[in-house]
């Protein structure tokens, strides 16, 4: 338990460090020689739709292009941005335009949108990621497990996983997954007891995205059905055979991904599984024999993941 403690607190730090990372401000420059600070939140070859802060209020404004001198994206970072003087809301007036109510964007929507030299910039829709990293089983041991059992299935508990996913957002927030994943742990109590455990998940998700100000930071979190191949080679008190069962299985994933190319992003996600085994089709010599379990002694597959993987966006 304390390594997952070690992970979900690195799990926090990548998220903070994230949160915190400082983001840019544009710059318009009007015809009469006026300097603006904003965020461009929509360009278009007739008019900018942009919003700055004033007097600790957000303020939304639209210029015409036959008003505009130059648009640069980018132009200052956040602490220059606190420096500049923001525009004077009467002299600003004066030179916006009620959007047309069918070209009006929804400044919720809009926002999910940025700009580059007058070309709009749309997030992504395909984000296809391969990840791996440390997994924890989280079944409780049987009450009246020995002490050298409890140490036997602590180790056994411990596992990695390994995986891929791709997910399509045909809207800028939701959008659906299918997903790959393999959990494997290995131990051995002694020369006449073994296990070689290995879990599988294959489903399909409903996903949500939600980017920050930044426009390259994102989180991704998901729901996940699916279903769960178990297999175990073991040894028992000296004799070999295998374990083989079935079931569904949901879960749910929070991620974060960070864009460190243009089409390429970090990603760092926590994720939990869940699902249990009520029978077991036992292999021993050529020989299968169904085994049922009592509801009490269900074998519990429910695990937590926290991976780390590279994502391509398209």
């Amino acid at each position: 338990m304390t390594s997952m403690v070690r992970y979900f607190s690195i799990l926090l730090f990548f998220v903070c460090f994230f949160c915190s990372h400082s983001y840019s401000q544009d710059l318009i420059v009007t015809n009469v020689g006026d300097s603006i600070s904003c965020k461009i939140v929509l360009h278009t070859k007739d008019y900018v739709h942009f919003a700055y802060t004033k007097y600790n209020q957000n303020t939304v404004r639209v210029l015409t292009m036959d008003r505009i001198k130059s648009v640069i994206p980018g132009f200052y970072t956040e602490r220059d941005a606190m420096r500049m003087v923001t525009p004077d809301t009467a002299s600003i007036a004066a030179d916006t335009v009620i959007l047309p109510e069918k070209d009006s964007p929804d400044p919720k929507i809009s926002s999910q949108k940025d700009t580059v030299h007058g070309h709009k910039t749309i997030q992504p829709k395909w984000r296809f990621g391969v990840n791996g990293g440390y997994a924890y089983r989280l079944f409780r041991p049987k009450l009246k497990s020995t002490p050298y059992e409890l140490k036997y299935i602590e180790e056994l508990k411990s596992g990695y996983s390994i995986g891929a996913d791709v997910f399509y957002f045909p809207w800028d927030r939701v959008g659906f997954g299918l997903k790959y994943d393999v959990y494997k742990s290995k131990g051995e109590r002694d020369i006449r007891t073994k296990d070689d455990i290995t879990i599988q998940f294959i489903g399909a998700s409903v996903a949500h995205r939600k980017f920050f100000e930044n426009q390259k930071t994102a989180i991704i979190s998901a729901f996940w059905m699916g279903y769960q191949p178990y297999r175990n080679v073991t040894r028992f008190i000296g004799q070999d055979y295998t374990l083989n069962a079935s079931t569904m299985g949901w879960g749910v994933s929070v991620g974060i991904d960070h864009k460190i190319a243009k089409r390429l992003a970090l990603s760092l996600e926590a994720s939990c599984f869940l699902g249990s085994i009520y029978k077991f089709k036992k292999q021993n010599e050529g020989q299968t024999e169904i085994i049922k379990l009592s509801k009490d002694s269900f074998e519990d597959l429910s695990r937590a993941e926290i991976t780390i993987g590279l994502k391509l966006l398209q």
